[in-house]
C-alpha cells in the first residue's frame, strides 16, 4: 500500500505490485479487504486491468465510499488522537496465465507522511 486518503465520503488506496517474474504478468482482477487497527476499513471486489512487465512495478488505485467507522479512524489519524493505524491488506488477484495469486501484507499508517511504511504487494510464481 503506497498511499490512503479520503475526501468527499470516498476512500482512495494506491497498491504498488511487484512482479519479480521474467515474464510479464496480466492482471484481470483483485478481490482484497484492507482492515485497520482490526477493524475492516472497507473491501472491493472488481477489475484491475493491469499487466505489470517482467521484472517491474505498477501502481494501481481504487476508490470506494467510506463508512462511518472508516471515516472516523481516518479523522482520528488526522487529527492526532492515534498515532498509526497498524493495518492487513489481504486478497487475492486473478492474472491471464497464472489463474489466482493471494497475498497479505501487513504494516502500519504513520499521519506525518500519509505513506504506508511497508514493502509493496510482491508476486511470484
Amino acid at each position: 500500500m503506497t498511499e490512503l486518503s479520503h475526501l468527499d465520503s470516498n476512500i482512495t488506496l494506491q497498491l504498488s505490485m511487484r512482479n519479480i517474474n521474467g515474464v510479464p504478468l496480466d492482471i484481470h482482477s483483485i478481490d482484497f479487504s484492507l482492515s485497520v487497527d482490526d477493524k475492516e476499513l472497507f473491501t472491493y471486489q472488481g477489475p484491475a486491468e493491469t499487466n505489470i512487465t517482467a521484472n517491474g512495478t505498477e501502481t494501481w488505485s481504487v476508490e470506494v465510499k467510506e463508512n462511518q467507522s472508516s471515516r472516523d479512524l481516518l479523522v482520528a489519524l488526522e487529527n492526532g488522537d492515534v498515532k498509526s493505524l497498524p493495518y492487513s491488506l489481504k486478497g487475492s488477484v486473478v492474472s491471464k496465465d497464472d489463474g489466482t495469486m493471494r497475498f497479505q501484507h501487513d504494516g502500519a499508517y504513520l499521519p506525518l507522511t500519509w505513506t504506508a511504511r511497508a514493502f509493496p504487494l510482491i508476486w511470484k510464481h
